[in-house]
């Protein structure tokens, strides 16, 4: 451990060196030759923005955003933490009231199809098991929350297994990943 210590600093003062030379700076340099070098890259820096031609956006004007509208947006992005407290409270719920028993494994293992489908967006196993989509991924106020709330009402009204296959099963009719049959 002590060998890789050693090699782990040298290496790091090595790269430092490194992009000091890179960039043609001293870290030695004392603090006249600094400003000087900061002037000449703010002066490098004005005449490259004198002489560039920005384009706010691509299609046209850009467009304002009410508050509303950013939440929107913003709000229905990943968050690791959010997406993983999300997905296994959905999963611990499930395996709490869900019956037990290899006797109902498949039983579980549709209703945790049901519940993967949504998450993925509509990605369904193929023949050799893929579905494609990972559904610990899944967006937090569209999915995951949207399922939470299903399995929660579930829980709380009796958890009858049949209610939370309905229940699923038409979030994805709903949605159209899966056909009314």
């Amino acid at each position: 451990m002590k060998d890789f210590e050693e090699f782990e600093n040298s290496e790091n003062s090595d790269n430092e060196e490194n992009n000091a030379k890179k960039d043609n700076i001293n870290p030695e340099n004392n603090s006249e030759s600094r400003i000087n070098r900061d002037e000449e890259i703010r002066r490098m820096a004005e005449e490259a923005d004198k002489n560039n031609e920005r384009q706010l956006d691509f299609f046209g004007e850009l467009p304002i955003y009410n508050e509303e509208e950013l939440k929107d947006f913003f709000g229905n992005m990943q968050n690791p933490s959010e997406s993983y407290r999300l997905y296994y409270g959905i999963r611990k719920i499930l395996m709490n009231y869900l019956p037990k028993g290899k006797e109902n494994e498949s039983l579980r293992n549709m209703i945790y199809e049901q519940k993967n489908i949504f998450l993925t967006q509509g990605k369904v196993k193929d023949v050799n098991g893929f579905r494609g989509g990972d559904s610990r991924m899944a967006l937090i106020d569209t999915e995951l929350n949207v399922v939470l709330e299903k399995v929660k009402e579930w829980a709380n009204h009796g958890a009858q297994t049949f209610d939370i296959f309905l229940s699923l099963r038409d979030l994805n009719i709903e949605k159209g990943y899966l056909k009314n049959d």
